[in-house]
């Protein structure tokens, strides 16, 4: 079975976390086949940054930012035109893989091998669940525990260390870019888990350093961020 893996990274000016992202996937025991990079036009110093990484990676750099759905999209379409590996994984540029994420990813691929996704067990910083990211159980009136081990079915998962097989992205096509931001991993999780089920894997676990762990919450969030949530409402309804 060809288990050769792609990886699909979108970055916007956050070239301090992106080196250590693409540090931590060199690392992986389990090597990678592909990193492809994709650039949300982001200044100078990242594109600079990435065109001196050479044939380590695939640099793909967008003309205008068209947000993390409009990235995904591009890195998607690139990993099915350019490349014939069987699985593609896909990430923010501040979301921290340890050495074996990928080895658990893969390993529950060869135990359950219908799947539409299959999403880590994403953590903040200091250890705790990332609430930007919560498993979302099959029955929405349960809460999935911190200390699971057992992987189960969900419902969807964020872009946050997913891993998809490329038959599936096959049968639904690609991220939807007019989301631009937020909304859009969770209906395309949603439109995968038509074909197959999806399944949230707790020993493959990832740091996702966002500044502050408060999850989708505008009351609680950063000044700095409240015109992202125009399209977290905007993408709801």
């Amino acid at each position: 079975m060809n288990q050769k893996v792609s990886v699909v990274i979108v970055t916007f000016n956050r070239l301090a976390l992106l080196k250590e992202v693409i540090e931590s996937l060199q690392q992986q025991e389990t090597a990678i086949s592909h990193l492809i990079v994709v650039d949300n036009a982001s200044e100078s110093d990242t594109q600079s940054y990435l065109e001196s990484l050479g044939d380590r990676i695939e640099y793909v750099r967008l003309p205008n930012n068209i947000g993390g759905a409009g990235g995904f999209n591009a890195g998607i379409r690139y990993f099915m035109s350019y490349t014939s590996d069987e699985f593609v994984w896909l990430m923010d540029d501040d979301t921290v893989p340890q050495r074996d994420t990928l080895s658990q990813l893969l390993a529950f691929s060869n135990v359950k091998k219908n799947f539409g996704f299959l999403a880590s067990d994403v953590r903040w910083t200091d250890g705790h669940r990332a609430l930007m990211n919560r498993p979302a159980p099959m029955n929405r009136l349960k809460k999935v525990p911190e200390d699971l081990t057992e992987p189960i079915q969900v419902q969807n998962a964020t872009f946050v260390s997913l891993l998809m097989k490329r038959s599936v992205v096959k049968q639904i096509g690609l991220p939807i870019t007019d989301f631009f931001i937020w909304g859009d991993d969770i209906e395309y999780t949603e439109r995968a888990a038509r074909v197959a089920p999806g399944y949230f894997v707790p020993s493959a676990k990832v740091v996702h350093k966002m500044a502050t762990n408060v999850g989708s919450s505008l009351l609680n969030d950063v000044p700095e961020r409240t015109p992202r949530y125009f399209y977290s409402y905007r993408n709801k309804v």
